[in-house]
């Protein structure tokens, strides 16, 4: 038995609830699996990308653009640290609870190529440009392997129903 979702549980008003109710669901043994739920680091790490990309798109349109502060328009509700997300699975019953890191090197330089390549040529990345932020992502995890969750952008999160209750 399967939950999963994609970058959908911070945007809910009522995380505790939904995470309830996929317990509820699951049959024991079941695993509920979430990815891509932004981590503390990420609004920095978006607000710092935001910044530079403001400023080079300055430089190829010949004009020069003020980043006094972030160009952010916020939907998210959550921002997850590793302790909280930890918490809220676990006290809906939740066990074998991993929470993995993703995104450094990957979110920072995959999505400046990627949103320069749109805003200068007007079209979708290519796959090759697409396929950059894969080796970026490999390239996250060898180097920060020991690296605390938090310091990621994003959190892939694995957990059990406990078989037994």
């Amino acid at each position: 038995d399967l939950v999963i979702g994609n970058s959908f549980l911070h945007h809910l008003p009522d995380n505790k609830r939904f995470l309830s109710e996929a317990f509820r669901i699951l049959k024991p043994g079941g695993v509920l699996c979430l990815t891509h739920e932004p981590t503390i680091a990420a609004k920095r790490l978006e607000e710092l990308l935001n910044s530079k990309i403001l400023k080079i798109r300055g430089l190829f349109s010949g004009k020069n653009p003020s980043v006094t502060g972030s160009s952010i328009q916020l939907t998210d509700i959550w921002q997850y640290s590793y302790d909280l997300i930890l918490k809220l699975l676990e006290n809906r019953g939740f066990t074998e609870i991993k929470i993995m890191g993703r995104g450094r090197i990957a979110t920072i330089v995959g999505s400046f190529i990627e949103r320069n390549w749109t805003h200068l040529t007007g079209s979708m990345p290519p796959q090759f440009i697409l396929n950059i932020r894969k080796y970026l992502h490999h390239i996250d995890q060898m180097l920060f392997k020991n690296a605390h969750p938090d310091t990621f952008s994003s959190f892939t999160i694995a957990a059990r129903k406990p078989f037994k209750q």
